[in-house]
């Protein structure tokens, strides 16, 4: 694990012999219970911070982005301000001016067609 000292047989050994004495046989189980439960909540903190501040830079990186494609289309928008294109329109819808559109060519059907 990143950021923990490595603690070899001879320091593991040691700090068990310390604890032995300190706390006592009798209360040794329970302190080491507590002390891995402190631990997983300690890991779980900072994973939980970790993925917050991943989740924070992510979402400053997508407004960033959306900042720079709203820039990009104002400014193809301003290039093309001269510019009209025609709305488009469902096929069969009429037009503005009242025409008719052209009618579109059925696909072929079964049967129909040369073989």
């Amino acid at each position: 694990m990143p950021g923990l000292p490595n603690i070899g047989f001879g320091e593991m050994v040691v700090i068990f012999a310390i604890a032995l004495v300190v706390i006592g046989p009798r209360n040794l189980p329970d302190v080491a219970r507590t002390l891995g439960r402190l631990a997983a909540q300690a890991r779980r903190a900072a994973d939980e911070l970790r993925y917050g501040l991943e989740r924070e830079v992510q979402i400053e990186d997508l407004k960033k982005t959306a900042r720079e494609i709203e820039a990009d289309v104002r400014s193809a928008t301003e290039l093309g301000a001269g510019r009209r294109l025609p709305p488009v329109r469902p096929a069969g819808e009429p037009a503005a001016g009242g025409e008719e559109s052209e009618p579109q060519a059925e696909p072929p059907g079964p049967g129909s067609g040369t073989r």
